[in-house]
């Protein structure tokens, strides 16, 4: 309490605020920012049960910051119907971090997260970053959807050919069946680890694995393959929806079967070089929308606002 009476500024990555007893909401002179917690074609509020809600609940804040031009009228403007003035392009402080090099490199020899779920050194594997979103309706992993999707004869197919499966579950998941740890698969969790940064976790891998999270944005800058597993796009289209028709603009390719998967993988995840000739146009294109002119600059346009403002 004493904390909230004091503070001039509250931060969040997502659609509302700490709010206790309404506090903040009830200051004028508390600045409320959203960094947006991804940029990408799934962020919209376009939720039947909740639309209205969730737009009120994020022009509560003073300032949502988006990538672009192209996603602040989009996303900010159009679909979140935020008044100009509130709709700022600051970017994203975690691309400084995706965009520093040498922290980059670090952060990938290391492998902190990787040794500490599998006891290894995990120098000579390749990891798979495995990172399925949330879903309103509860249903297996969506993985284990494949058709002929076997967990045994996978895990067999990881050993075999010397790589580490590792998955986190959306915080809001609500999956009524998922990978059983094996030999070469891990579940990741804040459960587990309080501490645990899948922006670390991103940096270690050699191959994402995804399906409608903006994280497939963040990944583009790293130039590293992906791979998506989508079976309920169709549900998700038409329960939910997207800003533009997300499968044509993936960076990666779509996997139809697990004998898909298996073969994917094995063409991408030792060739950054092939992945980028099939789907450098698709990379382009995420990033010139969704992205814009990225930079290291975004903590500093943040502090910025803050001096200016408060």
């Amino acid at each position: 309490i004493y904390i909230t009476l004091r503070c001039k500024v509250v931060i969040d990555s997502g659609t509302s605020f700490y709010d206790l007893f309404y506090l903040v909401s009830r200051s004028k002179s508390i600045k409320k920012i959203s960094t947006m917690h991804g940029s990408g074609p799934k962020l919209t509020l376009s939720d039947k049960t909740n639309k209205a809600t969730r737009i009120n609940n994020i022009n509560r804040f003073d300032c949502v910051s988006f990538c672009s031009e192209y996603s602040r009228e989009k996303i900010g403007l159009n679909d979140f119907k935020l008044r100009p003035d509130k709709a700022q392009i600051l970017g994203q402080p975690k691309h400084d971090i995706l965009l520093n090099k040498n922290l980059v490199d670090t952060i990938y020899n290391e492998k902190k997260w990787t040794k500490m779920l599998f006891k290894s050194s995990a120098k000579s594997q390749k990891i798979i970053y495995y990172c399925p979103t949330w879903r309103s309706q509860s249903n297996k992993i969506p993985i284990m959807l494949l058709d002929n999707f076997n967990l045994k004869k996978f895990d067999n197919f990881l050993i075999k050919n010397n790589i580490l499966f590792i998955y986190s579950l959306h915080l809001l998941s609500n999956f009524n069946s998922e990978l059983k740890s094996c030999t070469n698969i891990r579940i990741i969790s804040n459960n587990m680890f309080p501490l645990f940064d899948n922006l670390e976790l991103i940096i270690e891998s050699d191959m994402m694995i995804g399906d409608y999270s903006t994280l497939s944005t963040d990944y583009t800058i790293l130039k590293k393959p992906q791979l998506f597993v989508i079976p309920d796009y169709n549900e998700i289209l038409l329960n939910k929806g997207f800003i533009e028709d997300m499968k044509r603009i993936l960076p990666g390719k779509v996997i139809e079967s697990y004998d898909d998967l298996c073969s994917s993988i094995l063409s991408y995840i030792n060739s950054n070089e092939l992945y980028k000739e099939h789907y450098s146009d698709n990379i382009n294109e995420l990033q010139e929308k969704y992205l814009g002119n990225i930079d290291k600059g975004s903590s500093e346009r943040f502090l910025h606002y803050i001096n200016k403002n408060v």
